[in-house]
């Protein structure tokens, strides 16, 4: 790794991976990242909590890649970058996401049948959010789940997790990762009831963002009526989050 880390702060020119080596080596040493690509000091790592692939590369060219899925979060300009790697080596879009966002500028309401997650919730909730979202793209760890339930709130019937919704606090503002909720339940608007009670928690002010699928037009018309705005309508500044894969079927 001692190669690894010498390119690592001298700098690559490209890398879809935002953690810091320190962060690298902890996954690592947990399992988390696996090394399955060390070409000329190009690495490759192999994340078996979301199941994507990180790249730090000096040499743009086609790599004898197993079939992976790639994400990258990043400014538009930024994406330029990628594209001649992600073109040699027969990357195809297949998730497009965009930034919303909402400034606190009133009171939310708060259910009561809206909870915070208990600590012997999280396996349940593991499970529950893996039905909705597939691998690539889920990228919590069941432990990962049990150390943040103070940020994760749950609807129950029959004391079965039906929706829940994952968020992460920062210092002034508050990302919502996921949320799902099943179908024909008891009470109605779940979802809109689990949005209201997460955003109802922060002071005015506060901004709370999110990725969302541009195709989904159900999931945007549902944050729109919450109050949220495409981040490129009030800023220049936008970040998308993309995914990728380099074969033909899913």
């Amino acid at each position: 790794m001692k190669l690894f880390e010498e390119n690592f702060y001298r700098g690559y020119k490209l890398s879809n991976c935002s953690y810091s080596f320190y962060v690298i080596l902890n996954k690592i040493a947990q399992k988390e990242f696996k090394l399955i690509k060390n070409e000329n000091g190009n690495f490759f790592f192999y994340s078996r909590v979301d199941g994507l692939v990180y790249y730090f590369i000096n040499d743009i060219k086609k790599y004898d890649l197993k079939a992976n899925y790639i994400k990258i979060l990043d400014r538009m300009d930024i994406f330029l970058k990628h594209d001649k790697f992600l073109k040699l080596n027969n990357y195809q879009k297949i998730i497009s996401h965009k930034e919303m966002k909402i400034k606190i500028n009133h009171n939310f309401e708060k259910f009561y049948f809206i909870q915070t997650a208990q600590t012997n919730d999280f396996l349940q909730i593991y499970t529950f959010l893996k039905k909705y979202f597939p691998k690539y793209l889920f990228y919590f760890s069941p432990q990962m789940l049990r150390d943040k339930m103070h940020e994760i709130l749950v609807y129950k019937e029959n004391n079965v997790i039906c929706g829940t919704l994952v968020y992460t606090q920062n210092f002034n503002s508050s990302f919502l990762d996921f949320i799902a909720v099943d179908s024909d339940l008891t009470r109605k608007d779940i979802g809109f009831a689990l949005l209201s009670s997460y955003l109802s928690q922060f002071s005015k002010n506060t901004y709370c963002k999110l990725f969302v699928d541009e195709s989904n037009l159900k999931a945007i018309n549902f944050y729109k009526r919450a109050g949220y705005l495409w981040v490129g309508d009030i800023e220049e500044s936008i970040v998308r989050l993309n995914f990728y894969k380099n074969f033909a079927n899913i």
